[in-house]
């Protein structure tokens, strides 16, 4: 198998080895025309050439859905500067051009906070009592991390710490089978923007490639790295060729992994994640088993919705997904669908015990209820699989969270060693030795950064 040159290598070869897509399913969304989307180009000053020449570029259709990593990467590698540099004009011109906001309906998804000097996600999208209790979790680190001399407040302040996390997790969370979990994550209205924003995606004209060796449909969003960064490393490591950076999107993921993904699965499965060494007051980053993620749509279309389609008038579409593991030590999984939009099958089950992959005397369990924003949370080596999906669509948005270099811990910590990562840690924001939280390497629409001009920033 060939593979492809700089993260994608280490990435989707480890894509490959562990037989992995991620569980789940789909959704179509309303198309605009390709009339629109020349609209928006016409209607804008600013001389797209790269952007015309992309949305002249003919991707290849994805065809295998097994060990499909690197199909078509030669044609990835040729055009992933070009594509990179087209969703660049994009969003410059989508940040000048009202027309297109208004047209799609989209409003930012993030907001600075200049208190905390960060990005953090619009209240409104996630579920109220969620956001409460995380917030209230954020808080009482800040408040450990002011106490300095006295010992009986601070163990005090971790007592209450661990009841809140206790709270959190026994009160919004439901244990869907062993390892696995689920709550509900994003309002309806935060569903909607989310879709608006992808949609946006698909109407660029410009390609995409697909989510993962299994996975046909959706569309790889741009990965973290162990940096901390969004997009490009430290060290300059180039992101995916083909996947998406599409300004906002991408700043949203950062900041949903964050603030979410991130420290509710540690809280979930803390029993997989090491003390962090403090070498002269800094954390080591890289002794973390979360410290990277990867993540992705899938979309599965049981045909029948298709305009005017009959039995003998239907394209081609992913309608399962098999049994497998992920190449994570953990997954978020959300439901993308909207309110309104009907499906039958595609159930998503997960094999009790891990890797029982097609063994049928492993207890299968059900995750019920999987409705709009809802999120399951599972280790990657539990293995699961989507049912075919009857009627309708349906749409996902998967997050796998990994340790450097894809490093996929799969033995537990010993606790009687004092081993595991303390509470605080597994609800701090970022590492102290991050050169930034990730948001300073994201561009504005006029092509500098949000927080200002870094060599990985200029060099995008």
């Amino acid at each position: 198998m060939k593979l492809i040159d700089g993260i994608f290598i280490a990435l989707f070869t480890l894509l490959a080895k562990s037989r992995v897509a991620v569980a789940a399913s789909s959704v179509s969304t309303e198309t605009e025309t390709e009339t629109d989307v020349e609209t928006y180009s016409t209607q804008n000053t600013f001389t797209a050439t790269s952007l015309e020449k992309a949305r002249g570029l003919i991707a290849p259709k994805p065809k295998e859905s097994l060990n499909a990593e690197s199909e078509d990467a030669l044609f990835w590698e040729t055009n992933g500067n070009l594509i990179r540099q087209a969703r660049l004009e994009f969003d410059q011109m989508y940040s000048t051009t009202a027309t297109m906001r208004e047209k799609n309906e989209t409003f930012p998804l993030t907001f600075f906070n200049s208190t905390l000097q960060q990005y953090q996600i619009e209240k409104r999208m996630i579920d109220e009592t969620l956001y409460d209790a995380i917030q209230h979790m954020y808080e009482l680190v800040a408040r450990g991390k002011d106490i300095e001399e006295e010992e009986e407040e601070k163990e005090l302040n971790e007592k209450l710490l661990q009841d809140s996390e206790d709270i959190l997790r026994d009160s919004l969370f439901i244990r869907v089978a062993p390892d696995v979990y689920q709550c509900s994550l994003f309002t309806d209205y935060g569903v909607s923007q989310i879709r608006s924003y992808l949609n946006m995606v698909k109407t660029s004209g410009i390609p995409t490639r697909r989510p993962n060796g299994m996975n046909r449909y959706g569309i790889i969003l741009q990965e973290e790295h162990s940096s901390g960064s969004i997009g490009r490393s430290s060290g300059g490591t180039t992101m995916i060729d083909g996947s998406v950076s599409q300004r906002d999107l991408s700043l949203f993921y950062h900041v949903l992994v964050r603030d979410f993904v991130r420290p509710l699965s540690r809280m979930l499965f803390p029993k997989y994640l090491e003390s962090i060494e403090y070498k002269n007051g800094k954390a080591s980053s890289s002794s973390s088993n979360d410290v990277e993620s990867y993540g992705f749509t899938i979309q599965y279309d049981a045909n029948d919705s298709i305009l005017g389609s009959t039995s003998k008038q239907t394209q081609e579409t992913d309608q399962k997904l098999n049994e497998h593991t992920d190449a994570s030590l953990y997954t978020m999984n959300v439901n993308l669908n909207l309110p309104e939009e009907y499906f039958e099958g595609s159930a998503v089950y997960f094999r009790n015990g891990i890797e029982e992959k097609n063994n049928a005397t492993g207890k299968m369990y059900y995750a019920d209820k999987f409705t709009t924003g809802t999120a399951l949370f599972h280790r990657g080596l539990i293995s699961h699989a989507a049912e075919p999906i009857k009627k309708g669509t349906r749409q996902n948005l998967v997050v796998w969270l990994m340790g450097k270099d894809g490093y996929v811990r799969a033995v537990p910590y010993d606790e009687s060693k004092d081993q595991l990562m303390s509470v605080q840690d597994r609800w701090t924001r970022s590492f102290k030795n991050d050169d930034d939280d990730g948001t300073e390497n994201m561009r504005k629409g006029d092509g500098t950064c949000f927080l200002g001009d870094t060599d990985s920033c200029a060099s995008l």
